[in-house]
């Protein structure tokens, strides 16, 4: 945009198998009620810049899980992250 104003192009949309989240997860329920599994995400297209544009950001390693906290904040009352990680960011 300038101050002649600018020009709207329509880009070509990705296919869904090129753009977006896949989350895969294995849990087990303990007798007590507990809880607990492992969870893989992965992101591509223009959801995996978007992600790698916020972890350029972080300043402290442990800000690194904040989505994943926020994202688990909605669905659950309570939680705990034992481990995480990310990789090929």
């Amino acid at each position: 945009m300038g101050p002649e104003g600018g020009e709207l192009i329509e880009l070509p949309q990705l296919p869904a198998t090129m753009n977006g989240i896949r989350r895969a997860g294995k849990f087990s329920l303990s007798p007590n009620g507990t809880l607990s599994g492992d969870v893989n995400e992965i992101r591509v297209g223009d959801r995996a810049r978007q992600q790698e544009e916020a972890l350029l950001e972080v300043a402290r390693e442990a800000d690194r899980i904040k989505p994943i906290e926020t994202l688990l904040a909605s669905s659950l009352s309570t939680f705990q992250i034992t481990k995480a990680s990310v990789r090929n960011d």
